[in-house]
C-alpha cells in the first residue's frame, strides 16, 4: 500500500486529532456547565465530527460501498439512522442543548459509526498508523510536562495520546524498526496512566492484546518449518501464563494504589441498569442521549459522605459500555451494533488472506469482550478508529489483499 495524503485522508487526520485535543481537555480540565470554555471546545467536536462526516456525504454510494456485502450495507445503514434517531431524542431548544451536543457521551455518540465508510479504502489504516505514532511521541514530551504543571490534566493527555497504541501494536510486523521502538513506549505510558489513575481495566487490556499479539505471531512462526512450531509453541505456554499470573495477581497490583481498589464496581450497575430500564419499560429502545438511571448506591454513597463524592442518584451515564448502550439506546442499539461487530470480527480473524486483517479483528475481539466491563461509546479518537477497524474487519476488499502485498 502507498501513502499518499489526500484530501479524504487530510479530513480524517483533522477529525481524529481534534476529537483526541477535545477528550483532553474536556476530561483533564473537567468541564461542566455552560460556560465560555465549554462552548469553544464544544465548537472543536462538531469541527471534529464535520471533518469525518463530509466523507460519509461523498462516499457512501455504489462505488464507495462495494468492498462489503449486502448484509453490511443494510446494517450499517440502520445503525446510522437508528444512531439519528436517538440523537435527536432529547432534542430541545433550552439549557440542555448544549450539554446535548457538547458532551462527548451525548448525541454525537450515535453517529460515530458513520466512520466506517473510511474503509472503503485500506489506505486509511496508514493514516490511523501514522496519527498513533504521532500522538505518542507527542505524550511522550507533553504529558510528563503537564503531570507537574496540573496532575488531572497530565493523566488524561497520558491516556488520550497513548490509547490508540493498538493500532500500530496489532500491525506489529509491517512496522519500520524505529516506529517499533515507539510502540513500545507507547504501551508503557498507557500503563503509567493506568497506575496513575487506578484503571484495572488497563492492565486486563494491555495484557489481552499482549496475549492476541502472542498469538499473530505464532501464525507468523506456524509456516517456518520444525523449529518455527516449536517456538510457536513455546509462545502459546509462555503468553497463557503470563496472562493468568497476571490476572491472578490483579487485585495485589492495585491494591498498592488504595484499598478502594479491591472493590467489586461493575456488578452492581448491571443490576441497577436493568432494574431502572425494566420499571421505566425503556429496554427496548433505551431513553435516548440525555437519559439517565436512578442508583441506590450512589444514592447512598452521597448520602453518607456527600463532600467526598460527586455523583448524584440520577446518573447520565454508566461506566459499563454495553450497560450504557443499552440505557441510551435499548435492546435495539445493542443488536444492530452486535449484529455488525461479531461477524466482522469473526471473518476477520478466520476468513482473511492476511496476517494485518486478522489481527484488527484480535483486537475488535478484545474490544467486545471489555465492552462489558468499560469501553464507554463516547465521541472519542478510540470510539472513532474503533468503528473504522470495524469497517476494515467487515470488508472484503481489505481482507483479500495477499500477505505479501501489504507494508506500512
Amino acid at each position: 500500500m502507498v501513502y499518499k495524503l489526500s484530501r479524504e485522508k487530510r479530513e480524517l487526520a483533522k477529525g481524529i486529532y481534534l476529537s483526541t485535543a477535545y477528550c483532553i481537555f474536556l476530561t483533564g480540565l473537567k468541564m461542566n456547565g455552560a460556560g465560555a470554555e465549554k462552548i469553544i471546545f464544544t465548537s472543536v467536536m462538531l469541527l471534529s465530527f464535520y471533518f469525518l462526516a463530509v466523507n460519509f456525504y461523498r462516499k457512501f454510494n455504489k462505488e464507495g460501498l462495494k468492498s462489503f456485502s449486502l448484509y453490511y450495507v443494510v446494517l450499517f445503514t440502520l445503525i446510522i439512522i437508528y444512531g439519528v434517531i436517538t440523537s435527536l431524542r432529547d432534542l430541545t431548544f433550552n439549557n440542555k442543548l448544549l450539554t446535548l451536543f457538547g458532551n462527548p457521551y451525548a448525541a454525537f455518540a450515535w453517529l460515530v459509526p458513520v466512520v466506517f465508510i473510511y474503509a472503503h479504502d485500506p489506505e486509511n489504516l496508514l493514516v490511523l498508523n501514522k496519527i498513533s505514532i504521532t500522538l505518542i511521541k507527542i505524550a511522550t514530551f507533553a504529558s510528563p510536562v503537564l503531570l507537574l504543571v496540573d496532575k488531572d490534566l497530565g493523566v488524561s493527555s497520558l491516556y488520550w495520546l497513548t490509547c490508540l497504541y493498538f493500532v500500530p501494536f496489532f500491525t506489529w510486523k509491517y512496522q519500520k524498526s524505529a516506529d517499533k521502538k515507539w510502540i513500545i513506549i507507547g504501551v508503557i505510558l498507557f500503563l503509567v496512566y493506568s497506575y496513575l489513575d487506578s484503571v484495572r481495566t488497563g492492565f486486563v487490556q494491555v495484557a489481552m492484546h499482549g496475549l492476541c499479539f502472542g498469538l499473530l505471531t505464532v501464525l507468523g512462526l506456524m509456516g517456518k518449518g520444525v523449529m518455527g512450531k516449536l517456538k510457536a509453541l513455546l509462545l502459546v505456554v509462555t503468553s497463557v501464563v503470563l496472562f493468568i499470573t497476571l490476572m491472578y495477581k490483579m487485585d495485589d497490583i492495585m491494591a498498592s494504589f488504595s484499598q478502594q481498589d479491591k472493590t467489586d464496581t461493575r456488578s452492581f450497575l448491571y443490576v441497577e441498569v436493568f432494574e431502572d430500564l425494566t420499571k421505566t419499560e425503556e429496554l427496548t429502545f433505551g431513553k435516548g442521549p440525555l437519559g439517565k438511571y436512578y442508583s441506590d448506591y450512589f444514592f447512598n454513597l452521597q448520602k453518607n459522605a456527600p463532600a467526598e463524592n460527586g455523583d448524584a442518584a440520577d446518573r447520565l451515564t454508566v461506566e459499563v459500555g454495553f450497560l450504557e448502550m443499552l440505557l441510551k439506546g435499548g435492546w435495539v442499539m445493542a443488536v444492530l451494533f452486535f449484529m455488525i461487530c461479531i461477524p466482522a470480527v469473526i471473518q476477520s480473524i478466520f476468513f482473511s488472506k492476511n496476517i494485518m486483517a486478522r489481527g484488527l479483528g484480535l483486537y475488535g475481539l478484545c474490544y467486545l469482550v471489555i465492552l462489558f466491563i468499560l469501553n464507554i461509546p463516547m465521541y472519542s479518537n478510540v470510539y472513532i478508529v474503533f468503528w473504522i477497524i470495524m469497517g476494515l474487519c467487515a470488508s472484503r476488499k481489505f481482507r483479500n489483499i495477499e500477505e505479501k502485498s501489504l507494508s506500512i
